[in-house]
């Protein structure tokens, strides 16, 4: 289960191999250390050194242990577990800072009161501002609360930001801690979007020397501010956590007629999974010629949910994930050997079905498909299984990922949680112990060690001063205009609808199905006459195919290759026209 939500909500009884101890912070420490230096499952991918780790944190447990500092080993474990860049891995007491959510409950222990009290002290204090990076590489003000420090100062909407406390601001955003943040980021935009959202975050009385310059005004100007309580307005405002309860939207987009399909879950209970069928229907019965899928809030739930949604989308049976984790007789990450749950959309049930490898999980047609262009849209709030319906669907050739930022990038298989002290304490730490593998047996979505992983877009709107003037001022969904706006090129081009239009670009899209045995399709496009070329090599280069070769008209284009007369394998096939060259891998298993 990837389920963010669940996390939050649920206490599970942890079933670890190594002994949980009430016994104090130090055996705390290196109970949980010790389990998440074996088992947590990116260690590395994400290239974590759970020595130095160890070597820095370990004196200052002991020293909170000896000065009986709660405060200091809370602090301890929140910084320990913020150096390992993923979305679920997590310190917590029970108090979820930030989220904004009816489901959630905060807990009633010291713990939370001690964590809470902690909070105020550090980032309690505020400016009365954030901040949003644009395209040109200015830091601009996103929100200016009213009456706050930072509007008393003649601070304005889409201010620039200058300078702080004399320094570049490059210089000081990169410094601002996410420590205060309601969940790790696990992509370098993330971090920073983190760190404009908490650059006026402080304690209260704290002062800032700003340096800014107002629309429109030809000098800059430099103000000191102090920090007040705010009572978290700037916090709460600019929520990266604001869980849904599971829900399914959706509408007629007008003018264009195009379907909207919003998911914020991947949490299948009954309800969810035939609102979604009924709404899926609804859509269909419209004759869309085009569909935005909206992910941008899904914090969630079960792969087989999100394979099942995608399978509305696929028409032919395709490999979704690998489930790999941690064997202590191996000493090794391996596949796992269990049949995994499917979810059939038409029975609303789950199954487990024995046609595929142990360990896997397989899109399966849910018996209605949509085949028309889609636009997908992301967000760091799309994550985990969420992240998995966006990941499926951006590999079909009919689909676009258009969206401002990529998706969390945390996409692992979360472990049981791992429990600090006492039962009573609800104190634990949260990882993921199990990587989502892609047919090559490669980890898909989560992030690397340089922090860069999720579902990046393959179109992201500009960022410019009317951009934000739109979405911050006149509460338009700007984000959503655009992705409309590429789903009217996409329909204008043929990827489905208008297939008679003379296409924009080249393009060579990725073969469907694939795997494959023993026949794939290729689709390709080009937007001028001219000679072109495709053809299919092996893994060591060798042309083995010629599936196309001569002058041929502007237009899009689909041929088959017969893999019949070749051994399983990874394959290469590339198209060349008029100065273009791409080149896409293709995976035959017989």
């Amino acid at each position: 289960m990837k389920n963010l939500l669940t996390l939050c909500i649920l206490v599970i009884a942890a079933n670890n191999i190594f002994p949980q101890t009430g016994n104090g912070f130090t055996a705390a420490f290196d109970s949980v250390h010790k389990k998440l230096s074996v088992y947590y499952a990116f260690t590395d991918w994400k290239n974590v050194n759970w020595q130095n780790l160890y070597n820095e944190f370990k004196p200052r447990i002991v020293t909170a242990e000896t000065q009986n500092d709660s405060s200091a080993f809370i602090m301890a474990m929140k910084e320990y577990t913020f150096r390992i860049p993923d979305g679920h891995m997590g310190f917590g007491t029970g108090f979820y800072a930030g989220a904004k959510s009816d489901v959630l409950k905060k807990k009633n222990t010291n713990w939370v009161k001690l964590e809470e009290k902690l909070r105020d002290q550090q980032i309690g204090g505020s400016f009365g501002f954030t901040l949003i990076k644009l395209d040109d590489g200015r830091f601009v003000v996103r929100l200016v609360t009213e009456g706050s420090p930072a509007a008393l100062a003649g601070i304005k909407f889409g201010a620039e930001i200058i300078e702080v406390n004399d320094k570049p601001i490059t210089e000081v955003i990169n410094s601002v801690s996410v420590i205060w943040a309601e969940q790790i980021p696990a992509t370098k935009e993330t971090k920073q979007l983190l760190q404009c959202r908490l650059i006026g975050r402080v304690p209260v009385n704290a002062t800032m020397k700003i340096k800014f310059k107002n629309r429109g005004d030809v000098n800059p100007a430099t103000q000191n501010l102090s920090a007040v309580n705010d009572n978290y307005a700037t916090y709460d405002l600019t929520s990266m956590l604001p869980i849904k309860t599971p829900e399914i939207a959706y509408k007629i987009l007008e003018p264009s007629g195009y379907g909207y399909l919003e998911i914020t879950s991947c949490i299948p209970p009954v309800t969810v999974v035939t609102e979604f069928m009924s709404a899926f229907v609804n859509l269909l019965s419209a004759n869309l010629k085009g569909m935005v899928v909206d992910l941008r809030i899904n914090t969630g739930g079960q792969d087989s949910y999100a394979a099942a949604v995608a399978g509305c989308f696929y028409p032919d049976t395709t490999h979704y994930e690998f489930q790999s984790f941690y064997n202590p007789s191996t000493s090794t990450f391996q596949i796992s050997q269990d049949i995994l749950d499917h979810l059939s959309f038409q029975t609303v049930s789950f199954f487990k079905p024995t046609q595929y490898p142990a360990g896997s999980i397989f899109i399966e047609p849910q018996g209605l498909t949509f085949s028309g262009p889609v636009v997908v849209m992301v967000s760091p709030r799309n994550v985990s299984s969420g992240e998995g319906i966006a990941m499926a669907l951006s590999k079909l050739p009919q689909c676009k990922v258009v969206s401002f930022y990529g998706s969390q990038g945390s996409f692992g298989i979360t472990a049981p949680e791992f429990e600090l002290l006492s039962p009573q304490d609800s104190m634990h730490v949260s990882y993921p112990h199990g990587r989502s593998l892609d047919i090559d047996n490669k980890i898909q979505v989560d992030s690397d060690s340089s922090m860069t992983g999720g579902v990046i877009p393959d179109v992201r709107p500009p960022l410019t001063d009317e951009t934000i003037n739109k979405m911050f001022v006149q509460g338009i969904d700007f984000e959503l205009e655009y992705a409309v706006q590429e789903l009217d090129k996409m329909v204008a081009v043929g990827v489905e609808n208008g297939r008679d239009q003379k296409p924009l670009t080249f393009t060579l899209a990725q073969n469907y199905p694939n795997p494959f045995n023993p026949v794939t399709k290729i689709t390709y496009q080009i937007p001028k006459a001219g000679k072109v070329e495709l053809k299919v090599f092996d893994i060591l280069g060798r042309e083995i195919a010629e599936l196309v070769s001569g002058e041929i008209a502007a237009g899009k284009y689909e041929i088959k290759f017969n893999g019949s007369n070749f051994s399983s394998g990874v394959y290469f096939y590339q198209l060349k026209s008029s100065g273009y060259v791409e080149t896409k891998k293709l995976l035959l298993i017989k």
